[in-house]
């Protein structure tokens, strides 16, 4: 895609363009398969973590999501509060979006996400359910807290149609 510069002289393909923002915000650390979660909670509005774009927001709940493979980061998340695990978490949200299909991902994964975040289980629980135990193992988290067998389930849940 191509689009125009701010003064409108040149047109230069959009990832050159926001590269170039990003490298002024980081002073030249931007890479868009950076693999370091801390690169990515350092950010302040853009950043990418493995080849996905995240993109920092300010929800008042905290709460951070992912969709069409793309990270919404909770602009609060850092490295001090759970941030690295957070980034890990939604990038195994994305890894499901892949596997499944986009159509599948809305009303198996981001759905039932939607509603247990709206209900507010406890962690063992929420981290358990099987949309959330696959975005965990698929992102490499593991809380150590899980319902026994809840690691089947999630893989189970994924084969059906």
């Amino acid at each position: 895609m191509l689009v125009f510069e701010m003064d409108g002289s040149q047109c230069k393909p959009l990832y050159h363009i926001i590269g170039k923002r990003q490298k002024r915000q980081h002073h030249g650390n931007f890479n868009f398969f950076n693999q370091d979660e801390s690169i990515v909670l350092k950010s302040k509005i853009f950043s990418s973590y493995k080849g996905t774009p995240v993109i920092r927001q300010g929800l008042s709940n905290g709460s951070s999501f992912s969709f069409a493979n793309t990270i919404m980061l909770n602009s609060e998340a850092s490295v001090k509060f759970g941030g690295i695990d957070t980034v890990k978490h939604e990038w195994g949200h994305n890894v499901q979006d892949t596997l499944i299909g986009t159509p599948k991902f809305i009303f198996h994964i981001a759905v039932p996400s939607m509603i247990g975040c709206a209900i507010n289980p406890s962690d063992q629980i929420y981290f358990s359910l099987p949309w959330e135990r696959s975005a965990d193992y698929f992102g490499g988290v593991d809380s150590g807290y899980y319902l026994p067998g809840s690691d089947i389930g999630a893989f189970l849940y994924l084969l059906i149609p």
